[in-house]
């Protein structure tokens, strides 16, 4: 195990959480499209 200091281990989850969020967006935002590409759908079929 290298010797970080917990500073740096604080750092380096921080930067994961980060992580995490972007592809949390990115997820949620593609759900977003696909569930108003649906609604779009049935409002054109009548059925909404």
């Amino acid at each position: 195990m290298s010797e970080d200091t917990i500073y740096d281990r604080v750092a380096k989850l921080e930067d994961d959480v980060a992580a995490l969020r972007r592809e949390m967006d990115v997820i949620n935002e593609f759900h977003k499209n696909k569930l108003a590409k649906l609604e779009i759908k049935k409002i054109k079929d009548g059925s909404y």
